[in-house]
């Protein structure tokens, strides 16, 4: 990446006829992409810049769709050291009951693959309302963090997940901390040091 002047130039998702939310950005292999959510046709886009250029025209951007899940939101993008996307996010699907869920998907071949569900069903909720989730990746695992409600318990609690093969498969998902937050403010993020 070459000739970023944070944060004036970085503003090249333009477009008349598209608005766009929630964008986070990684960068692999000195090539950025950026992932964010199309607000009037939804779903998911990936923007990505080739390598070698100054990636500070919208014309040096490439884009394609990811998933087409209108209620899809909160998307979180990291590469691997393949130069692989990953995408996790919430979606939405009105009840009742009213379900949030944290989904999955990858490229690791010339498409999309199909969204995995990552939250989890309790004992005690018809429907697991996980939300918000953040990943990270460090050689090949994946660890996704997410906010979940607990009805019988009336809060949001933080729950993990990990995939130690790049996110062919998944283990079980547990819940990390129960965080006594009956007001949904429960923000997670996960980095590696």
């Amino acid at each position: 990446i070459t000739n970023w002047n944070f944060p004036t130039d970085f503003h090249f998702i333009t477009d008349s006829t598209n608005g766009y939310r929630s964008p986070t950005l990684s960068v692999a292999l000195g090539i950025p992409s950026v992932i964010a959510v199309n607000e009037s046709g939804g779903g998911l886009v990936r923007y990505k810049c080739e390598a070698g250029i100054s990636c500070t025209s919208q014309s040096d951007w490439t884009s394609e769709s990811v998933v087409t899940d209108s209620n899809a939101d909160f998307p979180n993008l990291i590469i691997d050291s393949s130069n692989n996307p990953h995408v996790v996010y919430e979606t939405y699907t009105a009840g009742p009951p009213n379900t949030y869920m944290v989904n999955y998907t990858n490229r690791t071949t010339g498409s999309w693959g199909t969204p995995v569900r990552l939250d989890s069903n309790t004992a005690s909720d018809s429907a697991a309302l996980g939300s918000k989730p953040s990943m990270s990746i460090k050689s090949s695992t994946i660890t996704v963090l997410w906010h979940q409600y607990d009805s019988a318990s009336n809060t949001y609690d933080i729950w993990s997940h990990n995939s130690s093969d790049t996110g062919a498969t998944w283990n079980s998902a547990n819940r990390v901390v129960v965080v006594n937050d009956s007001n949904n403010h429960t923000n997670v993020n996960v980095r590696w040091s």
